[in-house]
């Protein structure tokens, strides 16, 4: 399921980077636009189209770029962050705040249960853990702490790049 989210940004980055470099702000709004559309389209649909296309909200929060697309600009916004504030830093700030927010996410999900048919659900997994995510890897990329030195060693390297094989 992954692949068609991950292809339609891939299919869509060019533009929205376009969109993004000549106003900043679309940074915020490109999620809010897309997602409406995505929601306009299950309303419209009403789950009577072909194939399952945009049959539930479930399907499109968990499966769909439009229910998903803020994971994206999180990392967009995270990509910007870094470009203007790459210095690096002794500490553990963003790393361990990054982790502890992703730890409190997935600890949410397990006592809420309920997904994506709940609507804590997707908030928590499609725009509070992306969040958490991003600080955790600004974190690793700009503080030295244990964790950046052990995933920066040779064998989670090599796991990493082997990882794509899979």
């Amino acid at each position: 399921w992954s692949l068609t989210v991950e292809m339609t940004f891939y299919l869509l980055a060019l533009p929205i980077f376009w969109i993004i470099r000549w106003r900043t702000l679309a940074i915020i709004f490109l999620p809010v636009l897309l997602l409406s559309t995505g929601m306009l389209l299950v309303l419209w649909v009403d789950g009577m189209a072909p194939l399952g296309f945009m049959g539930s909200f479930p399907f499109l929060f968990g499966i769909t770029f439009f229910g998903r697309c803020s994971e994206f600009f999180v990392g967009v916004a995270l990509a910007m962050w870094f470009r203007s504030n790459n210095k690096e830093r002794v500490g553990q700030r963003f790393t361990y705040s990054g982790v502890l927010i992703s730890i409190l996410v997935l600890v949410a999900q397990a006592l809420i249960g309920g997904g994506f048919y709940a609507t804590t659900g997707v908030i928590l997994n499609n725009v509070i853990l992306p969040i958490g995510i991003a600080l955790f890897f600004y974190g690793s990329l700009t503080e030295k702490t244990v964790m950046s030195r052990v995933l920066s060693s040779v064998p989670m390297q090599f796991l990493g790049r082997t990882s794509y094989a899979f």
